[in-house]
């Protein structure tokens, strides 16, 4: 995508960061704020977007507009685990 205006590529960037934050999703990975950052930057190469930064402002306004919100690991739970110490 390539001659679109600046809001047609961050509709694009932002479409792209979320389908990979899906896909880490459902793979059970955990995602970090870096992670949108180098995803959104690889997006930007896509549309030759030059002045597009992926700045903390924008990952807010992304997580924000997403419903994302940061957890705390306080626990990893695994099965197999469990099944191996009893």
């Amino acid at each position: 995508m390539r001659g679109g205006t600046n809001r047609d590529e961050l509709i694009y960037i932002a479409e792209y960061v979320l389908l990979k934050f899906q896909e880490a999703i459902d793979r059970g990975s955990i995602v970090h704020d870096i992670n949108l950052r180098r995803w959104a930057l690889e997006a930007k190469e896509e549309v030759d977007f030059v002045s597009f930064k992926a700045g903390r402002w924008w990952i807010w306004n992304f997580k924000k507009a997403h419903r994302i919100t940061s957890r705390k690991i306080t626990a990893f739970k695994c099965n197999l685990m469990y099944k191996l110490i009893h």
